[in-house]
């Protein structure tokens, strides 16, 4: 899904590279029980961190670099990047 003010995708088990502007806002919810996360370039970065499903850990965290490496390592989670 895109709009002119954000971007949205689910993301499965896996590694990617998000592009985006350094201060935009990413946001992470888990749509599993619970998921398990790795990820660089992120204000709060993500070192191995389970999150919980209803959990708002994961909202509105800040890119720290143009580009950001996200991992999911367990679960699925929906991603929201404001752009």
């Amino acid at each position: 899904m895109k709009d002119k003010a954000f971007r949205a995708w689910v993301m499965l088990p896996g590694r990617e590279t998000i592009k985006g502007k350094e201060g935009q806002r990413l946001s992470i919810i888990s749509l599993s029980e619970k998921a398990k996360l790795k990820s660089q370039g992120l204000y709060y970065e993500l070192n191995n961190l389970v999150l919980w499903q209803n959990s708002a850990r994961g909202i509105s965290n800040v890119l720290v670099e143009n580009e950001v490496f996200l991992e999911v390592l367990s679960g699925y989670v929906f991603i929201v990047q404001n752009i």
